[in-house]
């Protein structure tokens, strides 16, 4: 998700190294309902991202700082992509506005695949990367010298902990 530039660390503006990255979401058009319609005010079937509910700026503000273009760049991405895929499965867009969309927002069309397939189609292990526990805490359950263990870490065989006594 760095890597293809989608995922943004909140708060960035603490000087901290970032532990948790998020994307922002691609939000509905600004729209309003009368006398029983509901009116998104636009053409398209998918809205520009300057139409979206949530202002840019407010975005930029939890995301990075302020700085808008990081936010745009994301959105804009996501955007491409999904046109992509209406594109890849319905067949109704144009391909040279796609192209033209992943272009503007240096993505190729394998990059789309990829990004699609980790943030549309993944597992819970994809999902979610949880760190492992503590391994010192086992190994002192085996062994009270934890500091000859770690000076030890990879000769012998590995033990698992005896739970009880």
């Amino acid at each position: 998700m760095k890597e293809w530039k989608l995922a943004l660390p909140l708060h960035a503006e603490f000087r901290t190294l970032p532990m948790l990255f998020y994307v922002p979401p691609l939000l509905p058009v600004m729209a309003k309902t009368g006398d029983g319609v509901y009116d998104s005010s636009n053409e398209e079937l998918f809205s520009p991202i300057e139409k979206a509910r949530l202002p840019m700026e407010y975005l930029a503000r939890l995301f990075s700082a302020g700085n808008v273009e990081p936010v745009r760049l994301a959105l804009k991405k996501q955007y491409a992509i999904r046109l992509f895929k209406r594109m890849e499965t319905v067949g109704d867009m144009d391909p040279a506005v796609v192209k033209q969309a992943l272009a503007e927002v240096g993505c190729s069309e394998a990059e789309a695949e990829q990004i699609y397939r980790l943030t549309s189609l993944p597992t819970v292990d994809d999902r979610y990367v949880i760190p492992p526990m503590h391994r010192e805490e086992a190994m002192q359950m085996l062994n009270d010298d934890v500091l000859a263990d770690k000076g030890e870490a990879g000769f012998g065989f590995r033990e698992a902990p005896a739970r009880g006594a």
